[in-house]
């Protein structure tokens, strides 16, 4: 049985990341693992099931979600939590319309029409939980669009839901 030479993870170890399973050498041989593993020998991210910052907040704005309902006000001026659920699916899982997001003119009316077609179309909960099965295959799993983006991403949005009810922000 192979192992992982930092952390000595064995290959048939298995971490659950927001929906899928990797191996733990895996998960402990990417870029964010192996600037984890300078905190020392023994510690291992994925040998110990802790999913990436990301993961971890697209859980907690879920989690949030989930608590506060579809109709819950949030810090941008007309949208609902339904709506910011409808553009985070929009943006990762939508070929078309997600780039066009951050595309100005035309190009952000068509992602707008898209989303708002994507709200009436599909339930609150359909959305949380397409939400909360992960980032698709592809751009959305590469690490460095996890680590920042994605990031960013579900923190801001967390941040627009708990501020605009009164709840105070998220801690780490």
């Amino acid at each position: 049985m192979r192992r992982c030479p930092p952390c000595a993870a064995s290959e048939t170890q298995t971490a659950t990341v927001v929906g899928f399973q990797r191996h733990a050498t895996a998960l402990c041989h990417s870029r964010l693992r192996r600037r984890a593993l300078k905190l020392g020998p023994r510690y291992c991210p994925a040998a110990m099931g802790e999913p990436p910052f990301d993961a971890q907040e697209r859980l907690a704005l879920c989690d949030l979600f989930e608590e506060l309902g579809a109709d819950v006000p949030t810090l941008l001026e007309g949208w609902t939590g339904h709506d910011i659920a409808a553009h985070l699916v929009l943006r990762e899982r939508d070929l078309i319309a997600g780039p066009c997001m951050v595309l100005p003119g035309p190009f952000q009316r068509f992602a707008e029409r898209r989303r708002v077609r994507l709200a009436e179309k599909r339930e609150f909960g359909w959305l949380v939980g397409r939400i909360r099965s992960g980032p698709p295959p592809g751009f959305f799993r590469i690490g460095w669009v996890r680590s920042f983006p994605s990031l960013n991403e579900f923190f801001v949005h967390q941040e627009d839901v708990r501020r605009a009810n009164g709840l105070s922000p998220a801690t780490p």
